[in-house]
């Protein structure tokens, strides 16, 4: 297509805005292409795609990255710390979701096995069973509905449900408690329910945390494992893709003759 100026009406509006102190200049489709030429190049093909990396380029680069380690990186017998846990939650990586969905399971599975109780009870103990059931469903759906809103990506769900008050109340204590009283057959199920409830609350906490960290500096004695850590997190993970890691050269020291 040809480039075609603006007409002279178009000009005088053109020229005519506010331009806050710095000076317009109006360039045809021609000019522009002579323009992003030279050093210039890597602007343009940034942003037209040339060098947009796909998910084989960044493996390709993580394989060249940690090539100079890999003698000394094993993944395979890889041990996650506590360090590395907090810094997948801020990435929101594959681990974490499936830390959610297991807890949601594990609590789905504690409020049927209350439910079928609660049906056979009667008196106080079906109100204590119900309420521990319904407070467990709840606890599991904001799970599961977390680890969704983390594999799509939706920032804007995820910080209204991971904000979404759910919590282990004194009223759900008070009927654990009168459950173990009358020795009800389910009170040692409802204390290990309480108990993941209370384990669950805390990993959302700690995500709520983690996931608002917008930088995280890993500081440690040479030797302990910051490397392969680094090697480790960039490493492709089911969704989402490899990272480059910065991997130095260590020093050698040559004693001389």
């Amino acid at each position: 297509m040809d480039a075609i100026p603006l007409t002279d009406g178009d000009q005088t509006w053109f020229y005519g805005l506010d331009s806050g102190g710095m000076t317009l200049h109006l360039w045809t489709a021609e000019k522009v292409e002579d323009l992003l030429s030279g050093g210039a190049a890597a602007l343009r093909e940034t942003y037209f795609g040339e060098l947009v990396l796909s998910p084989e380029d960044l493996k390709r680069l993580h394989s060249g990255a940690v090539a100079r380690i890999r003698a000394r990186w094993m993944p395979e017998t890889h041990q996650p710390v506590e360090a590395e846990r907090a810094l997948r939650r801020m990435l929101a990586g594959e681990e974490t979701r499936g830390e959610l969905i297991a807890w949601a399971d594990e609590l789905h599975a504690k409020r049927g096995s209350l439910a079928e109780q609660a049906v056979r009870a009667t008196g106080p103990a079906a109100h204590h069973l119900t309420l521990l059931g319904d407070m467990a469903e709840a606890m599991a759906m904001q799970l599961r509905a977390i680890g969704e809103f983390l594999l799509k990506g939706d920032h804007v769900g995820l910080e209204q449900e991971i904000n979404r008050p759910q919590s282990v109340s004194s009223e759900h204590r008070a009927a654990t408690r009168a459950l173990r009283s009358s020795r009800h057959p389910t009170a040692l199920l409802a204390a290990d329910l309480i108990a993941d409830a209370r384990d669950a609350q805390r990993l959302v906490a700690a995500l709520r945390e983690d996931i608002t960290a917008r930088l995280a500096v890993v500081l440690a004695d040479a030797g302990c494992g910051k490397t392969h850590l680094a090697a480790q997190l960039t490493t492709e993970d089911g969704a989402r893709p490899a990272g480059v890691p910065a991997v130095r050269r260590r020093p050698v020291c040559r004693q001389k003759p």
